[in-house]
């Protein structure tokens, strides 16, 4: 746990204004981050301002993670994408020692003690809290049966935003469960290594047909499920903190895609 003084440091500035551990505190409760929830956090902690010179990486990344487990309590669970892409890459994939490719906050986190890292060797996530191994013991379809997204989906989980990035990726989940006609499931093959042995393992993941040329537009993604009322936003330094509930989400784009199939995709060239 971070010495309790580091919390009275000013973590970053923007436009005249100084940002502590209290404002992101209660940027979380603003957007509806409540005692025992279990959340799902995207990071993208650059986005906020200019960080103090005289505080370092490791506190500032401790600083947000020590602010989402306050918002959450000691009944909270706070769940972290790690991906990897490791089976993509046809590489091995060791859940102790991969790094996890999607920022410096999932990788520090999952490096932390009582954290324990899903096997999964594309979309693996990392989970802190007295449900971690509920939500780390993941089948082998990455978006399908037993995935953590399906799981995020069982508990109501709420997604959170940290930063500019809207890097929505339980909605693949979504558009499996839906059937859209740009994916289809594709198997990748590979070593995980579980104890001290490699196994051999098949993962499915739910990939886009290259030739469907399908792009995703984040922002108007955010956008529409705004409109839709279902996404909190609190405005914070030069960026925001947004959170959106994993049932509202389902709800909200399964019923656009029912209206429209290609809704999540820019428009084609």
């Amino acid at each position: 746990m971070l010495n309790k003084t580091k919390y009275l440091k000013s973590i970053f500035g923007y436009n005249g204004k100084e940002y502590y551990y209290i404002d992101i505190l209660n940027a979380l409760r603003d957007v509806g981050v409540k005692n025992g929830d279990s959340i799902f956090v995207h990071s993208d902690l650059q986005s906020f301002g200019k960080l103090n010179g005289c505080i370092t990486r490791n506190e500032v990344l401790e600083i947000y993670i020590d602010a989402l487990k306050e918002a959450i309590g000691e009944n909270g669970n706070l769940i972290m994408p790690t991906f990897s892409y490791s089976f993509c890459n046809n590489e091995d994939f060791d859940p102790d020692s991969t790094p996890s490719t999607v920022g410096i906050m999932t990788e520090h986190f999952r490096k932390m003690r009582n954290v324990r890292r899903s096997i999964d060797p594309i979309f693996s996530v990392a989970a802190l809290g007295p449900d971690k191994n509920y939500f780390t013991d993941v089948g082998t379809e990455c978006f399908g049966k037993q995935s953590v997204f399906e799981k995020l989906y069982n508990r109501d989980v709420k997604i959170i935003f940290l930063g500019e990035t809207f890097d929505i990726t339980y909605m693949h989940f979504v558009e499996q469960r839906f059937g859209v006609p740009y994916r289809f499931i594709k198997e990748f093959k590979g070593k995980i290594k579980i104890g001290q042995k490699m196994e051999w393992f098949t993962f499915k993941y739910y990939v886009v047909y290259l030739d469907k040329k399908a792009r995703y537009d984040l922002d108007e993604i955010a956008e529409y499920l705004n409109k839709c009322d279902v996404l909190k936003k609190v405005e914070l330094g030069f960026s925001k903190i947004r959170s959106v509930g994993a049932y509202d989400a389902c709800n909200v784009i399964t019923n656009g895609l029912a209206r429209d199939i290609h809704i999540l995709l820019k428009a084609l060239p």
